[in-house]
């Protein structure tokens, strides 16, 4: 997640469009890769009697992020330039990426052992063969 940060950097810093492409692979990228890993581990750690509750949760608080983000873009524009907030945006990612990271339950989380009734999908069967 913390190579999304290259995308508001190239923006703030006016990168020429070869390396604004870039950013933008490289952060799209990042975003596709977390997504997939985020929506995997709450899958495979979340109790399935609560999983419903625990992803619809877990959306509202990004959707209502995202309006709050918005709502707070226009007043921000006033106090400081959109590149100083594209810095400041891509500062706020990195440094939540170095908190979670700092978290040894996060940095070590591993991916959950099936449980007795579940069946794996991994080529070669449940047990490797």
């Amino acid at each position: 997640m913390a190579l999304y940060t290259v995308l508001p950097l190239c923006v703030a810093l006016g990168a020429g469009l070869p390396v604004l492409l870039a950013g933008h692979v490289l952060g799209g990228g990042a975003l596709a890769f977390w997504s997939v890993m985020w929506a995997t581990s709450v899958q495979n750690h979340t109790p399935p009697a609560v999983l419903n509750r625990v992803s619809a949760y877990e959306l509202a608080g990004s959707v209502s992020g995202i309006a709050l983000g918005q709502m707070l873009a226009g007043p921000a524009i006033a106090l400081a330039s959109p590149d100083r907030l594209l810095l400041l945006s891509a500062g706020a990612c990195l440094a939540g990426c170095v908190a979670l990271l700092a978290v040894p339950a996060i940095r070590t989380l591993r991916r959950a052992a099936p449980t007795d009734g579940a069946k794996s999908t991994a080529p070669g069967g449940p047990h490797g063969e």
